[in-house]
């Protein structure tokens, strides 16, 4: 596979840079990289020695400077005074040198790569519906947001064809009280020439019981449809959409059903139609708001999120659905925004350890230790990835 130069130009100088801005952390995560890429890079070597966090890595970061550089007169005093000084042969959590031949899966590990899978980080293809490693799905269906002005006064006008439908429930209520107390029908029907009531109502007291009571069955009906439709299009459900549009079809067609029978005054019968057309012709004008789309799921930071905290937040969300590699490109940018946050380092360590990136887990983890050093759980956690690094590099060979 060929070297992308220009990547270990940038890596290679900005990991040098952080190392003499004093933050070795980084420094040596970015050379590591380096090497990763370019395994006989001098510089890389270099610089990694001056960043070690022991003798041993300084010693192994060495003698792969005089390995590519026999005349390096520098490499060779530096060793030398190493080789003079007792040998211990502990193996401590930060040997990454004795880590990176030996796990090629992370030599080159995609960390950064949108189409892993966001569950166990593994790569997969672009077009690919399931991972190929762990199952996990990598569609979801989302719906578009919804433009607020259009689709603010659909819900606004199916408010109001709804409030005008419980006012029309006044005309065969009074229908029934009239027939129930005969003496009062003279009063209602004076009351409503005074009030313009039949404008609006139609000749209520000339409806019967049986007709009164298939009005108020009809009108709860519509209602009820009415209410419902409205909550589900607030919530934006595509499947709302479709029933909004059959139940305008309905609520026309017993518009005209009211107006045709004189049931309901020609005002409300004008208004109902008018309103059911207006909003008809405005619900199919907004119809591409409420598509449901397939989307690839995505491994990168949420676009939505506004600040280190957020972004760690939304890190333990994905890691509640098991999105681990999800989860750690919300913690990666935490780590970016709050460099000086240990617990941001302490998940992202976890984080790379769930999905396989134990060298980077352990550079993560280091640095938790070392911004919180009386936190013991770190240690202990520190000790568990450890050890499955170790398997896997058994596994490995």
């Amino acid at each position: 596979m060929a070297v992308d130069q220009s990547t270990v130009q940038r890596r290679l100088k900005d990991g040098i840079e952080a190392i003499q801005a004093g933050n070795n952390v980084r420094g040596r995560d970015l050379l590591l990289e380096v090497v990763q890429l370019d395994r006989d890079n001098e510089a890389a070597w270099w610089w990694l020695a001056h960043a070690a966090a022991d003798a041993q890595e300084q010693m192994r970061a060495l003698e792969q400077v005089v390995r590519l550089n026999p005349d390096q007169a520098d490499a060779h005093a530096a060793l030398l005074g190493l080789r003079q000084q007792p040998v211990t042969t502990t193996v401590t959590y930060t040997d990454w040198a004795s880590l990176l031949p030996e796990t090629p899966f992370e030599a080159d590990d995609g960390v950064d790569d949108p189409f892993q899978c966001p569950y166990c980080g593994r790569p997969t293809s672009a077009d690919a519906h399931r991972c190929p490693h762990c199952q996990g799905g990598l569609v979801v269906r989302v719906a578009r947001a919804a433009s607020a002005g259009a689709v603010q006064l659909l819900l606004l006008l199916l408010g109001v064809n709804l409030a005008v439908g419980l006012l029309e429930l006044i005309a065969p209520l009074l229908a029934l009280a009239a027939q129930q107390n005969p003496n009062q029908a003279e009063a209602l029907g004076a009351l409503g020439k005074v009030l313009g009531l039949t404008l609006f109502l139609g000749d209520y007291l000339a409806l019967s019981a049986a007709v009164a009571w298939l009005l108020i069955q009809i009108l709860l009906v519509r209602a009820g449809l009415l209410t419902a439709i409205l909550l589900g299009l607030r919530e934006r459900w595509s499947l709302a959409f479709y029933a909004a549009g059959l139940g305008l079809l309905a609520d026309l067609l017993v518009g005209l059903y009211l107006l045709i029978t004189g049931y309901l005054g020609p005002v409300a019968a004008a208004a109902n139609l008018l309103l059911t057309l207006v909003t008809g012709g405005l619900l199919f004008g907004v119809a591409n708001e409420f598509a449901v789309n397939a989307e690839r799921l995505m491994v990168r930071p949420d676009t939505r999120a506004r600040s280190a905290l957020d972004y760690y937040k939304r890190g333990h969300r994905y890691r509640q659905q098991g999105m681990w590699a999800l989860a750690v490109a919300q913690w990666r940018k935490a780590v970016g925004l709050a460099p000086q946050v240990a617990v941001y380092y302490k998940h992202l360590g976890l984080g790379y350890a769930q999905i396989k990136r134990f060298a980077r887990s352990l550079r993560a983890l280091e640095e938790a230790q070392r911004q919180a050093p009386a936190d013991v759980e770190i240690a202990e956690i520190i000790a568990l990835v450890q050890a499955k690094a170790d398997t896997q590099t058994l596994l490995k060979r």
